[in-house]
């Protein structure tokens, strides 16, 4: 990342008390920035921003409301739009008129707000969800309109790609500079860490933090994914925001490949347990491999992740540990 790219820029954050926006905030203080952090609170927590909040502009507000989101853009050099209406499979498979409408709603507002106030860098936060179930692995970013979506999650990853196209458009008729970045499995401190609702590597770690004796895990262990630090993901999205800003999607990923298999043994080691895993096959596991192609994010961002899975994982344990362990399932 450029040294001294963001000293004394004023940038707003939204969705900045979750899980990856508290982070961003973070490493865009350590650059110098005067930062505007935006949350409604309904996943966001102002415990991830504890430890900073008496050195940023912190307000509670609904993005639903453009008077709102004009107010907040106001006199802003950046906008990094985090914040989403995110939920579950049983719920984006239930409600996809809902979860298109909501988020369609959200980056609509703020992309128009930051043009209205002549903001000059606008960062359109997608997914991988985007990309169709067949797309070839690795996942090139030119693939990430094509064919449909997975139908469980019809509603949000339409939403994410109309923001794109909108991003885009935004771009080509105005000239603001646009980044696009679909970050992977992202895991880290501050995850909501839950069975239920988690991400694979919290949901293992609660699972294995309670287990006693067995450990089940979905699937038959085989399935290959690639993980991401959340703090290289906040970096990554600011590396993509100074150089790439042409609305060209980026993979927000990381080259190192696990099985979930051999994720498990790894928790259930930096645990400390002694657990047999069963694994049950006939539960579904998703696809047996989805990995991201790398190539743009180290060729024309020139930035590669820096935390490896063992570094990373450890941390994330250990903060799980040290903040209620397994009080928070």
């Amino acid at each position: 990342m450029e040294t001294g790219f963001w000293q004394e820029k004023t940038v707003l954050v939204t969705g900045a008390a979750g899980f990856v926006g508290s982070h961003l905030v973070e490493e865009l203080l350590m650059a110098g920035a005067r930062v505007r952090a935006v949350d409604y609170l309904i996943r966001g927590k102002t415990d991830n921003l504890k430890p900073i909040l008496d050195k940023i502009e912190f307000s509670r507000a609904d993005l639903s409301e453009m008077r709102i989101c004009e107010v907040l853009c106001d006199g802003a050099n950046t906008v990094f739009h985090l914040a989403a209406r995110v939920a579950g499979i049983a719920y984006n498979s239930t409600h996809p008129a809902s979860m298109l409408n909501d988020n369609v709603a959200l980056s609509g507002n703020m992309i128009e707000a930051a043009r209205r106030g002549a903001v000059e860098r606008f960062l359109c936060v997608s997914s991988p969800l985007v990309y169709p179930k067949d797309a070839p692995v690795p996942t090139r970013e030119d693939v990430g309109l094509a064919g449909e979506p997975e139908e469980a999650h019809y509603g949000y990853a339409w939403a994410k790609r109309l923001a794109e196209v909108q991003a885009r458009a935004y771009h080509l008729q105005y000239g603001m500079k646009v980044g696009i970045v679909r970050p992977y499995n992202i895991y880290g401190p501050r995850d909501e860490f839950t069975v239920e609702t988690g991400h694979v590597i919290p949901a293992l770690i609660v699972k294995a933090a309670n287990a006693n004796g067995k450990l089940q895990v979905l699937g038959d262990g085989t399935q290959i994914r690639s993980f991401i630090h959340v703090r290289d993901v906040a970096r990554g999205m600011m590396a993509v925001m100074e150089c790439c800003t042409t609305a060209r999607p980026v993979n927000l990923a990381n080259r190192e490949e696990i099985s979930i298999g051999d994720l498990a043994r790894k928790i259930i080691k930096l645990l400390g347990k002694q657990l047999e895993i069963e694994f049950d096959a006939t539960a579904p596991a998703g696809v047996a491999r989805r990995v991201a192609d790398t190539t743009r994010l180290e060729q024309e961002v020139g930035y590669m992740p820096q935390i490896n899975l063992e570094q990373g994982l450890a941390e994330t344990v250990r903060w799980y540990m040290e903040n209620g362990g397994r009080r928070s399932e």
